[in-house]
């Protein structure tokens, strides 16, 4: 029987926690990347064993970054709500320990007391924004788990009573996570270049903040609508904008790919 969004009483709410939690393992994987090549560099200038600390600040971090990466996509999905319950209880734990891993390193910078309040008040909005609001949403949005499969219709014309079945696939929504780790990552390379220089008055720096930025939130709002399957010239928007990074230019290539093959899956 197909169903509308409608009436199957589908919202905005687990593929919002699902955006939240991916840009959330996608910060804390990067956190946790940088500080477990810091620990080798200096366990191979040191000579001093690392089994002491790489099962607790590496593999613990992996595992809860596995699952909430796993949480989120199942969230999107919206099947098995307890498993996108635990992926979105795992992030907070996960996003923290990434951030007291590099904790020391981000407050030894030479920043003013006032860049580093800055700091701190930052993480502080970014942790409690991507960790409890997934959350809660995840809570509101119970009933909304483990429905029958369902496909979206269409009228071929005005006036026409026959109806075109669109079977979704997996192609928007990889295409939407691609954008949106892409997006977060740009974030992340933005308030990395503010924190280190402090100052933006050389026109070289204040390009490239502005680019990565702009292009970071085109990017992460174009992965949404991808997975939301709606307003499609803004989901290609957001590839291509993925694709203008010499960092992660493969997937926004991927991504316009999908989005372009996934055309007739948007409304």
């Amino acid at each position: 029987m197909v169903t509308s969004d409608q009436q199957v009483g589908k919202t905005w709410k687990p593929t919002a926690a699902g955006t939240l939690d991916i840009i959330c393992a996608a910060l804390g994987s990067v956190l946790t990347a940088i500080f477990t090549v810091a620990i080798i560099q200096e366990s191979q200038s040191t000579g001093k064993s690392l089994d002491s600390v790489f099962f607790s600040y590496v593999i613990i971090p992996i595992l809860l970054g596995a699952l909430t990466f796993a949480g989120a996509i199942l969230a999107l999905k919206r099947k098995r709500w307890w498993l996108a319950f635990i992926g979105s209880i795992c992030a907070p734990f996960f996003l923290s320990m990434a951030i007291i891993e590099n904790g020391l390193t981000i407050l030894n910078l030479p920043l003013t007391p006032t860049y580093k309040y800055i700091v701190i008040l930052s993480i502080f909005v970014l942790f409690a924004t991507l960790t409890l609001i997934p959350l809660v949403l995840i809570i509101l949005a119970r009933n909304e788990f483990d429905r029958a499969e369902y496909t979206d219709v269409k009228l071929v014309s005005p006036g026409d009573l026959e109806y075109r079945q669109t079977v979704k696939t997996w192609k928007p929504t990889v295409a939407g996570i691609l954008e949106i780790i892409t997006g977060a990552l740009n974030l992340f390379s933005v308030l990395f270049i503010f924190f280190i220089y402090q100052s933006l008055q050389d026109l070289p720096k204040f390009i490239i903040v502005m680019w990565l930025g702009t292009f970071g939130i085109l990017a992460i709002v174009g992965g949404f609508f991808s997975l939301r399957r709606k307003r499609w010239p803004l989901s290609l928007s957001g590839s291509v904008v993925s694709f203008f990074n010499p960092w992660t230019w493969e997937m926004g290539l991927a991504a316009i790919i999908l989005t372009v093959l996934s055309r007739d899956e948007f409304r």
